[in-house]
């Protein structure tokens, strides 16, 4: 985005997202690389003023919001990161999600939402340099349940002992990496396709769905 009146607001958000789930459906953001060589500043001004249909939702760059409770616990604490600059000077950025998820609350669910992976299978040489590895350890100690990513062209969700659950949506994606496939069968998913995830949770459980494009489930 160039600014708060760039057309793509209208034709890449405001006209894409208009299925009738969607229409008062609030969309927290975060920034990617893509993102970055626009004007993020924009962004977060398009959410402040409440412009368009105010379904915009991105209070900084990085920020942390809880979502529903399970007695006296928070539910699930998602704390949102800009991956793009962490990826140079991480240590803001962990302190701040080392401060989210000791808060108040004990969330039944922690879950981390970042541009870029914390773990992929991806061969991209481009896209294995931005792959956020100094972030499983500080996930391990933080007792994070799973970790949201976008950059990957593929959709993929990898099981690893002790650390979080590691999910690429790939909700969009100009070009997909379709030279990509499981090492482990029984702990790994992945799919060259585009398409969304779904991610439903409870007290108890929590469940994570990859649709493709036209909503049909593989995972």
């Amino acid at each position: 985005m160039a600014s708060t009146q760039d057309p793509h607001w209208r034709t890449s958000f405001e006209e894409l997202y208009t299925g009738e789930h969607l229409e008062a459906l609030p969309f927290y953001a975060v920034a990617g690389n893509h993102d970055h060589q626009g004007n993020v500043a924009a962004e977060l001004d398009y959410a402040r003023l409440k412009l368009g249909s105010g379904r915009w939702h991105m209070p900084h760059t990085f920020y942390s919001v809880d979502f529903g409770n399970a007695g006296e616990r928070v539910l699930a604490r998602l704390v949102f990161l800009d991956t793009v600059p962490m990826l140079e000077q991480p240590a803001r950025q962990i302190q701040f999600l080392r401060e989210q998820m000791r808060r108040a609350g004990d969330p039944v669910w922690r879950i981390v939402v970042g541009h870029y992976p914390a773990r992929s299978l991806t061969k991209n040489p481009f896209s294995r340099k931005r792959v956020m590895h100094s972030l499983i350890e500080v996930c391990r100690q933080l007792d994070v349940d799973l970790y949201v990513s976008a950059n990957d062209r593929f959709q993929q969700l990898l099981r690893r002992p002790g650390e979080p659950l590691h999910l690429s949506t790939n909700g969009g994606g100009e070009k997909l990496e379709k030279s990509i496939a499981p090492r482990l069968t029984d702990t790994e998913f992945v799919q060259p396709q585009r398409g969304f995830a779904t991610i439903s949770l409870d007290g108890h459980s929590l469940t994570v769905d990859l649709l493709d494009t036209q909503g049909r489930s593989h995972y």
